[in-house]
């Protein structure tokens, strides 16, 4: 028991090292979203320098993925001691084989892409945020009515929505986002008052 403690601690203290390192690696983010005009990290801006870092420290990783779940395993190769980061799965609709394997594909790589994120602790810019709030400054334009706020349950509603369009491999613009809503609402996942409400500031 207290050596796996200290090969955890080990294991922990890599991880902590390889956030610094990656920090310090100024990585830039080749992603670029026009209709919103805001930079994000792909995939291929993570990989080589996380690569790099994960051979200075002897770290390796894997990944597995089920219908559910998208898991990143990382192991530290001096002692053999793993953890584990996970991400929830959409559910795909695909509705014929060329689709499906399309968007698994899709779904794969913004796993992968977050999983990193994770790992390495880089916060991102709430990309509903970025939509709601481009909707809002143009609604504030033509309409100078003051609106409530959303609420907790409202943000989290939205966040949740903006995660599910951007892992689904979609764009997210203020049409899917209306789209989604549409969805949860006829399957009785949100309420009527939140529909509204979000609506509202889409």
């Amino acid at each position: 028991m207290q050596e796996e403690e200290t090969n955890k601690i080990k294991l922990f203290a890599k991880i902590q090292e390889a956030k610094v390192k990656f920090l310090n690696a100024g990585v830039k983010k080749s992603g670029w979203n026009n209709g919103f005009k805001y930079h994000y990290y792909e995939l291929k801006d993570i990989v080589p320098p996380a690569l790099k870092i994960f051979s200075q420290l002897n770290l390796a990783t894997q990944f597995k993925f089920d219908q559910t779940i998208g898991k990143m395993i990382v192991y530290d190769l001096d002692t053999g001691y793993s953890t584990e980061y996970t991400s929830p799965l959409p559910i795909l609709d695909g509705r014929d084989t060329r689709e499906a394997m399309q968007n698994i594909g899709a779904v794969e790589t913004y796993t992968r892409r977050y999983l990193y994120l994770q790992l390495f602790d880089v916060v991102e810019t709430d990309q509903f945020d970025i939509v709601f709030n481009k909707s809002k400054n143009k609604k504030g334009k033509q309409n100078n009515k003051k609106k409530p706020e959303l609420n907790l349950k409202e943000r989290e509603i939205a966040k949740d929505i903006a995660d599910s369009i951007v892992k689904s491999g979609k764009e997210l613009n203020q049409n899917t986002i209306r789209t989604e809503l549409v969805k949860r609402l006829e399957n009785n996942e949100i309420t009527s008052a939140n529909f509204t409400h979000l609506m509202e500031y889409i």
